[in-house]
């Protein structure tokens, strides 16, 4: 389902024009398309960014009006890492995927030509450099890029509503979150989603659990990330949530040292 709320009046008419019958039904739970829904999402990319409107930006707030925790967390990682600002991007397209030790980026300039990124981050946690962050960058090859653009196209993931805005669908104690931002001409938004995986019953959760599924096998992003860390050094390293990794440390060295 379209979340008109995000869009602007012209789209909103476009998309009702163009994607009459687009619909969740209209997918199963491997995020298939037919060609018409391709078409139409393909036109309303070029429409929205041909007219030429005010930008709108879709940030996640708490209802006592306070920007979502998700988000700060977040733009504050991007600071760290030097990634581009979606907000301010003049990209015609650039699609962002957070994990809680990567980012994927993939975005164009004239909507031909694309890029790819993928950046391992991670801070040592034990003193005295508590704290302190490494981070990596790897180009993507035109054939990932591609592979990811059609994957996030097929998923649906630009029209997934907000997950507050989907029915039984709630944060909880622990897990893993992922998080979405999308920028072109037009518009900005942010999406933050609590284990997709553990949601079986809800189709937009079966979708973004697809999506990333898709990105960890297709991209090796376990492998790669820990490629990344064991040329750290010598040390413990956050490795998502509550969890660490100490490559290059005995177990004796480990114990030895309070990492809490």
């Amino acid at each position: 389902m379209i979340n008109y709320q995000t869009l602007s009046d012209d789209e909103v008419g476009i998309w009702r024009e163009l994607g009459k019958g687009l619909t969740w039904k209209d997918q199963d739970q491997h995020c298939s398309l037919t060609v018409k829904h391709f078409i139409t999402i393909f036109c309303l990319f070029c429409y929205s960014n041909i007219i030429g409107q005010p930008k709108i930006y879709d940030i996640p707030v708490y209802k006592n009006g306070d920007t979502s925790f998700a988000y700060i967390l977040k733009n504050n990682e991007r600071e760290k890492l030097g990634l581009v600002d979606l907000k301010t991007s003049p990209d015609s397209f650039h699609f962002r995927c957070w994990t809680e030790t990567q980012t994927i980026d993939i975005w164009t300039a004239d909507g031909v030509h694309y890029q790819g990124q993928l950046s391992n981050y991670t801070e040592k946690v034990n003193d005295p450099k508590w704290g302190k962050s490494y981070s990596e960058k790897i180009l993507l090859d035109s054939n990932t890029i591609a592979s990811i653009r059609d994957k996030l196209l097929e998923c649906s993931i630009l029209e997934i509503p907000k997950q507050d805005s989907i029915s039984g669908w709630k944060d909880g104690l622990d897990g893993e979150e992922f998080a979405m931002e999308f920028a072109d001409r037009n518009r900005y938004f942010f999406k933050a989603y609590w284990s997709p995986d553990f949601y079986k019953e809800i189709k937009e959760a079966i979708f973004v659990h697809n999506f990333i599924t898709y990105l960890f096998t297709g991209l090796k992003l376990r492998s790669k990330w820990f490629a990344f860390v064991k040329k750290l050094p010598k040390g413990c390293y956050k490795a998502g949530g509550i969890l660490m990794t100490c490559p290059k440390m005995t177990e004796k060295e480990i114990k030895g040292r309070d990492y809490n």
